[in-house]
């Protein structure tokens, strides 16, 4: 690729629309995540980043099956979403762009979902990388442990007081699904982590997480 030609795609992820207003609904969820104080605010922002994470990935799952389904010399499926790039839907390039512009919405509304995790842990890093050495569940959208990993959080928050993190669901049958989801909150019950989520001052701490002991 020339750098002109790269140069111009760049400037196509900057302006699509999809892409623009990822930017201020990001700031947006940045400033609640920081306003957070209790089990109840977390479950609320968790609620509404979910909503936005699967609203994305849903469209990321159409534009893919759009992009497989043109490269093989078909037409986008009946009720794929329209292109908002207002770049020539006859062509595969702008339902690709499409569905690069969605993947990476994801992945930077999934960063924020890694904020929550720092910040109920309160920023220590081995909470986070004993949970960082599961294997990544990938895209909720559509996944058959999604509904009961969302009961879970809700129970835990409305029978124990606790704020229960969602880890993502798995791709098992109901029999043998797990839920991954870990509650920290009020509640002594289960002998659950009691420290409270939300401590005060939590958002607003700026020093670098402390690191692991090495070996000996």
């Amino acid at each position: 690729m020339k750098l002109d030609d790269y140069l111009d795609s760049f400037q196509q992820v900057l302006d699509h629309p999809r892409h623009r207003a990822a930017e201020e609904t990001l700031v947006e969820l940045i400033r609640q995540l920081r306003a957070c104080t209790d089990v109840d605010e977390g479950y609320e922002f968790q609620q509404a980043l979910l909503a936005q994470v699967l609203a994305v990935e849903e469209d990321h799952h159409a534009f893919n099956r759009a992009v497989k389904r043109m490269a093989n010399g078909k037409s986008p499926q009946v009720g794929a979403p329209e292109p908002q790039s207002g770049l020539d839907s006859s062509l595969l390039s702008t339902w690709q762009l499409e569905l690069d512009i969605c993947e990476r919405v994801a992945r930077q509304l999934r960063c924020v979902g890694d904020a929550l995790a720092w910040r109920v842990f309160g920023f220590e890093r081995q909470y986070i990388t004993a949970l960082a050495r599961n294997q990544s569940p990938g895209m909720m959208a559509g996944k058959l442990g999604l509904a009961a990993e969302r009961a879970r959080v809700e129970q835990a928050r409305r029978e124990y007081g606790q704020f229960a993190l969602m880890h993502g669901p798995d791709e098992l049958p109901a029999d043998r699904r797990h839920h991954r989801v870990h509650g920290r909150g009020t509640s002594a019950d289960r002998g659950q982590d009691q420290r409270h989520p939300f401590p005060a001052g939590a958002g607003e701490r700026t020093a670098r997480p402390r690191l692991p002991a090495g070996p000996a």
